[in-house]
């Protein structure tokens, strides 16, 4: 929701899991991803980005169907999991404990500029007028989606390490150990 009303973006993204053959001491299942954020416009050059990973969790969307399946049924994580995940159809609804990490920048060309956004409160952020109404996640047979970070983000050829532009964790702020990686994987840039 918007002064301007609502506002909605989408991305499609393309997971895989497979299961570790190795599994000794790791875990029973390896994923990957390929896509992109979405990019929701809000107008007036301000931007929501909802992440393909946490900064401290960068298998989330890989994770986030079989979580959706585990919270519902109370599914161990399991190969039975994934299976009931990638059966998934319609939409559903992300319960907000499995919310992405969302983010803005302050200033659009610098990637320093990355704040994180509290998705109970996009009015702290944004101003007055400004919530989340939902997110959604829908099992698709679509084409991954591609360059609309790029587009938006035009240093992401240009830019490597975390946003930040420092070479060890910022525990003060979460939001700049972000890479390139929490928005596109493997996609072009």
């Amino acid at each position: 929701e918007t002064p301007d009303g609502v506002k909605v973006g989408s991305a499609v993204t393309e997971v895989s899991w497979w299961e570790n053959r190795v599994f000794k001491d790791g875990a029973a299942l390896q994923s990957e991803i390929k896509g992109e954020a979405a990019v929701l416009d809000l107008g007036n050059g301000r931007y929501l980005f909802a992440l393909l990973s946490h900064a401290n969790d960068s298998g989330y969307m890989a994770g986030l169907a079989p979580r959706i399946v585990v919270d519902r049924d109370g599914l161990a994580w399991s190969l039975e999991a994934i299976k009931r995940a990638e059966g998934l159809s319609g939409r559903i609804a992300v319960p907000s404990e499995h919310f992405p990490m969302l983010v803005t920048f302050t200033d659009i060309k610098d990637p320093k500029s990355v704040k994180e956004v509290d998705p109970a409160n996009l009015g702290a952020t944004f101003g007055a007028g400004y919530a989340l109404k939902s997110i959604t996640l829908e099992v698709a047979n679509e084409a991954v989606t591609e360059g609309n970070v790029a587009t938006v983000l035009g240093w992401t050829k240009t830019h490597a390490g975390y946003l930040s532009g420092k070479k060890i964790l910022d525990h003060d702020r979460p939001e700049s150990n972000l890479t390139l990686g929490n928005f596109l994987q493997k996609t072009k840039q």
